[in-house]
């Protein structure tokens, strides 16, 4: 019964994505645009998870700004989900031109002391053109790591469009290996680090929440000496994008190995939270930031 569930599920998806791959993008971005208002204003997806992290992260916002906020972030995911189903047309001469990466000479200095690099980004703006467009810039192919997608069919077809420009996607149960052979070789992984990890995971203050944070990028870091880069993607209005990138400063991280992890791991969530706090309609207001409890927080409730 599962097994034709995925089946009837890929086949509307297949559908899907041979429609959307035959528009001109800038057709692709204005339905995506639409779909993105359609569902804010008629089916309430998520939507009190949506205002639930908008009253905790902006207390200080009005409604009417929380609501901009919300919908804009709404208008940015089916955009997102969209343009990527017709990214499969992308060539690296595609990219090039529609593609302005700023600081990008960042990933190529790292590349060029041979540490390895680690492109860290969260669920903001499109994050899979951040995957794609950034190895065209550094000549480079990624390790990217992904969760896998339920669905088995659409899983393997998603994992081929995000290859078919030369990268290599690994699952997250076998990413540990993966990636430090990878930064060990000189290599450059990307991975997104803004869903909330386990319930005995790290806890990380996030606009002044604690909530659990995987340890990943730290440790990885860490062991290899590669630079984390923070990226994120934005949309222009003419339909191109931008990518912005920044080193993440780690002068002054010393401490036990724990204390390592802990201090790098504040230092890019705290970047990831700075650039939400100035542009936070392109980052995912749906994702359930803050899951678990923090048992501190408990204790207080108590």
């Amino acid at each position: 019964m599962k097994a034709l569930q995925n089946a009837i599920e890929y086949f509307f998806y297949r559908v899907l994505a041979f429609v959307v791959a035959s528009l001109p993008l800038r057709a692709v971005q204005r339905f995506g645009m639409g779909l993105g208002s359609f569902i804010y204003t008629v089916l309430p997806i998520r939507k009190r998870v949506v205002f639930e992290n908008l009253q905790r992260a902006f207390p200080e916002k009005s409604d009417a700004e929380r609501e901009a906020i919300a919908l804009g972030s709404y208008r940015n995911l089916f955009c997102t989900l969209l343009e990527s189903l017709w990214f499969v047309r992308l060539t690296p001469e595609m990219i090039t031109r529609m593609v302005e990466v700023r600081n990008g000479d960042l990933l190529l200095r790292a590349l060029e002391a041979g540490k390895g690099l680690i492109v860290l980004s969260g669920h903001y703006g499109n994050w899979e053109l951040m995957a794609i467009g950034l190895p065209i810039f550094a000549r480079v192919p990624f390790v990217v790591i992904a969760q896998k997608q339920r669905n088995t069919y659409v899983d393997a077809y998603v994992t081929a469009m995000r290859e078919h420009l030369g990268n290599t996607m690994v699952m997250m149960d076998q990413a540990p290996r993966v990636v430090l052979r990878t930064l060990h070789n000189g290599g450059a992984i990307a991975l997104l680090a803004d869903q909330s990890g386990p319930q005995d995971g790290l806890f990380i203050k996030f606009f002044g929440h604690y909530t659990s944070t995987h340890k990943g990028p730290a440790i990885f870091s860490m062991r290899t000496g590669a630079p984390i880069v923070m990226t994120y993607t934005h949309r222009n209005a003419d339909g191109t994008f931008r990518i912005e990138c920044e080193l993440l400063d780690m002068t002054g991280v010393s401490g036990t190995d724990e204390e390592k992890v802990r201090r790098l791991t504040e230092l890019h969530v705290k970047a990831l939270e700075d650039h939400i706090r100035a542009y936070p309609e392109p980052w995912l207001w749906m994702h359930k930031r803050w899951k678990h409890p923090y048992k501190e927080e408990l204790k207080a409730a108590v």
